[in-house]
């Protein structure tokens, strides 16, 4: 299964999340319902190799960008620190230091944007990848 579609899968299970944000939860690109707050997740560069077992690689390091945006702030914030729980529950995955959190004027939307980075537990080490 696509990386992005399995975490838009699991934030959407969240209960929290998807109080907010309800069906506004898309991978690439963003939805067409811009109501409320909504989520995008996309790749930022593609997996790489990771854990050499003989000739063949048990895992993947995935980079992923998740941005949040809406037009209320506290919304927008909320959603992003319980992607932050999930990523790192679910996914073994954290944020790394760079990422946005601004306003922007021309959209009236907040956006708070956040590289996550790691080994996902939920795909690695259950068949061969290369």
């Amino acid at each position: 299964m696509n990386f992005a579609l399995m975490i838009v899968e699991t934030l959407y299970a969240n209960q929290t999340i998807r109080s907010i944000v309800n069906d506004r939860l898309m991978a690439y690109t963003e939805p067409k319902d811009k109501s409320g707050a909504f989520i995008i997740v996309a790749p930022v560069s593609p997996a790489s190799a990771e854990a050499a077992a003989s000739d063949n690689f048990l895992a993947e390091r995935q980079h992923m960008q998740i941005d949040v945006q809406g037009t209320n702030h506290t919304e927008v914030d909320a959603v992003a620190r319980e992607i932050r729980k999930v990523m790192h529950q679910e996914f073994n995955m954290t944020a790394t230091d760079d990422g946005l959190d601004t306003f922007f004027e021309e959209t009236s939307r907040f956006l708070v944007s956040r590289n996550y980075i790691g080994i996902p537990n939920k795909l690695n080490y259950k068949s061969k990848l290369i």
